[in-house]
């Protein structure tokens, strides 16, 4: 499965939960374990669940866990 499959079944699924399922407060957990992320990408996923996040008004809080130099200066969306 490519990053961006995963990536859009995450946001697919976060919505699902929110608007479907009337949950209230989302928690995620990244784990990056590989070098060659892209990280436009990733970047793209953030900003699409800060997106879902205020247009539908539910908790978010997301983490990434990573050991790669590169990607220590993300920032994961969290808030509410």
């Amino acid at each position: 499965m490519t990053d961006s499959k995963k990536y859009y079944d995450a946001v697919l699924e976060i919505y699902q939960q929110v608007i479907e399922n009337n949950v209230n407060k989302v928690s995620l957990t990244i784990k990056i374990q590989k070098e060659n992320v892209n990280i436009s990408l990733l970047q793209d996923f953030l900003d699409l669940l800060m997106i879902l996040q205020k247009e539908f008004e539910f908790i978010l809080n997301t983490e990434i866990q990573t050991d790669i130099p590169e990607l220590q200066h993300i920032h994961a969306p969290k808030g509410g």
